[in-house]
């Protein structure tokens, strides 16, 4: 897999957020910075300093800080959350390891007032249970996972590829197990799975985007799944043309995914 069509500056900023709360890994983010390259070789000057900088977490997020400075931090905000509810990982934290990375949110991040304020509530409560109050209860997290799925958007994934052949066969693979079971209805506030096609400027559908069901599907099929395809857009792209809903779609065989390359 290689990166394309990726907003460089975006991801460099959530790259460095969730290097401080923990979501992303140091090691991760010069694969990053090399796929990008991979997928767009006139981004190597913009990046070196991420290749070249030591795998630790200070030298990684000064090296990050100039390429994602400009962006808005709200938007980095609501990345961060939908990030943080769909992490496989994070149902197995507990509260205070999720009322940590929401206060490292609220308190580097400088999120918008009203998730700021109920960030801060679920802090104080807790807080207050540890002083021993028995006037409030201390958010669980099952509560703090309510929250999360109200206040954060949805998220659509990127997955870049080398070749035509190499995103047919995913995108082939992808819609079996997908439709195979459609279990989709039976599963209370999940959206159908779908996929789509995003075009590069050239008119060529490069890059593959799956919406929140379909993304956790894949990161159960084809685990482990790179730090380029773990973070939320709030849109498929302007460009994306939809593949298929599993809603109503049928098995999409690998002929078929190949002659969607015009798609």
């Amino acid at each position: 897999m290689t990166a394309m069509l990726n907003d460089v500056p975006f991801e460099a900023a959530f790259l460095r957020a969730g290097l401080l709360i923990g979501l992303v890994h140091e090691r991760e983010v010069p694969d990053w910075a090399a796929g990008t390259i991979a997928g767009s070789p006139a981004l190597a000057p913009r990046l070196a300093d991420v290749l070249l900088a030591k795998v630790e977490l200070s030298a990684m997020r000064e090296a990050l800080w100039p390429l994602g400075s400009s962006v808005e931090g709200a938007r980095v905000t609501a990345a961060l959350l939908t990030a943080l509810a769909l992490e496989h990982v994070a149902p197995a934290k507990g509260a205070a390891d999720l009322l940590r990375i929401l206060g490292a949110i609220r308190s580097e991040l400088k999120p918008p007032a009203d998730l700021a304020a109920a960030i801060k509530d679920f802090e104080d409560r807790a807080m207050l249970v540890r002083a021993g109050s028995k006037r409030v209860v201390a958010p669980g997290v099952d509560e703090i996972g309510a929250w999360l799925a109200q206040a954060r958007p949805q998220g659509y994934f990127r997955f870049h590829f080398d070749r035509h052949e190499e995103r047919a066969a995913f995108v082939a693979a992808l819609a079996r197990k997908i439709v195979r079971a459609r279990t989709w209805s039976e599963r209370p506030g999940h959206a159908s799975a779908r996929v789509w096609l995003l075009r590069a400027d050239s008119g060529e559908a490069s890059v593959v985007v799956l919406n929140e069901s379909a993304w956790e599907i894949a990161e159960r099929e084809f685990a482990p799944l790179p730090i380029a395809c773990r973070i939320p857009y709030s849109q498929p792209g302007d460009a994306a043309t939809e593949l298929f809903d599993e809603a109503s779609a049928s098995p999409l065989g690998l002929d078929e995914a190949l002659a969607n390359r015009s798609a």
